[in-house]
């Protein structure tokens, strides 16, 4: 899940001083609130990976004790799995013993709950915030403050479309119990923190947390999206360098990749690990691509943009993107 909402400042450009600041206070609280909680549930994931490692080296002890090959394997691929963040974690085979597999059902089960308690504290933290943002815009049109009123209307759509809300009521909608969160599921990669490693000029980033001034040159290119998917929009001017640390590991990506102008010239680049699993010079001649990368998991990916030595408008944007 993200740090996210600074989106929700941008509406505050066409807000009056004193309501900005009123809408500032909701905002800062919100977003101290909404870290807690995902800070929170990388911490529970951490220390339960850690038990569970725990658990299967003690576990391993025993069976080699037992001298018996076949049991020793499946505990140590499982540990393997663990230690390099495998999701999904493959299944076990069918000579595991059945110590192994309650252990494995006892971790999945306590992983559903940090998930499904996580997914829980952010829906209600959007409910709250969205009645509060309901009440300033009720009160602001009352008051004939209407685009004070608007930018408040602005902040709750702003809400209701991101990624990492609506992930999380997905999660609530099918039980949040054991089994109903599924590893591998495709999510939003702009549900996670998003790290700018190096920039040139213009800046990086979520569309929806860029400058006004320089948001509305990338509206101008996609027209065709709706706000929400605006909403979800990554924009890389070249040179860039974006990184994601996701909080499990993941080994498949998708998504689309453009150049926003007809006249740039830049490289797009995908790392996973470190490891680079797509280049693609885009031009004129070749203006995007669809991606559909699998690679060894990881909880690291880098998005790259070289200019090529080309001083034009290399603005290249990245949409639909998923990881699992």
């Amino acid at each position: 899940m993200p740090r996210l909402l600074t989106a929700l400042c941008l509406t505050l450009t066409v807000a009056s001083l004193a309501t900005a600041s009123s809408l500032e206070q909701l905002q800062t609280s919100f977003m101290s609130r909404y870290d807690e909680a995902n800070a929170e549930r990388d911490q529970n994931l951490r220390k339960l990976e850690a038990s569970y490692l725990g658990a299967l080296q003690r576990h391993m002890d025993k069976v080699k004790a037992s001298g018996k090959l076949e049991r020793v394997i499946p505990v140590r691929d499982e540990i393997e799995a663990i230690e390099t963040g495998a999701d999904p974690l493959p299944a076990l085979p069918k000579n595991a013993d059945g110590d192994l597999g309650k252990m494995r059902d006892k971790y999945a089960e306590a992983r559903d709950r940090i998930l499904k308690n996580h997914a829980e504290t952010l829906v209600d933290l959007a409910a709250k915030m969205d009645q509060a943002l309901m009440k300033e815009e009720a009160d602001l049109t009352r008051a004939g403050k209407i685009d004070d009123a608007l930018a408040a209307k602005r902040m709750r759509e702003t809400l209701s479309n991101d990624a990492g809300i609506t992930t999380a009521r997905k999660l609530l909608d099918r039980g949040g119990d054991s089994g109903s969160v599924r590893l591998g599921e495709w999510r939003s990669l702009l549900a996670e923190k998003i790290e700018v490693m190096g920039r040139g000029k213009y800046p990086a980033g979520r569309l929806s947390e860029i400058l006004p001034e320089e948001r509305e040159f990338w509206r101008d290119h996609f027209k065709a999206l709706s706000e929400e998917e605006q909403e979800n929009v990554l924009v890389s001017p070249a040179p860039c360098q974006i990184r994601f640390k996701l909080p499990q590991a993941v080994n498949r990506f998708r998504g689309k990749v453009s150049l926003a102008s007809a006249y740039g010239d830049a490289t797009a680049i995908v790392k996973a690990g470190g490891v680079e699993i797509f280049r693609k010079r885009l031009n004129r001649e070749s203006r995007g691509a669809s991606l559909n990368l699998e690679f060894d998991a990881t909880k690291v990916l880098e998005f790259e943009v070289d200019m090529n030595s080309h001083p034009g408008a290399d603005w290249i944007c990245w949409t639909a993107i998923e990881v699992r």
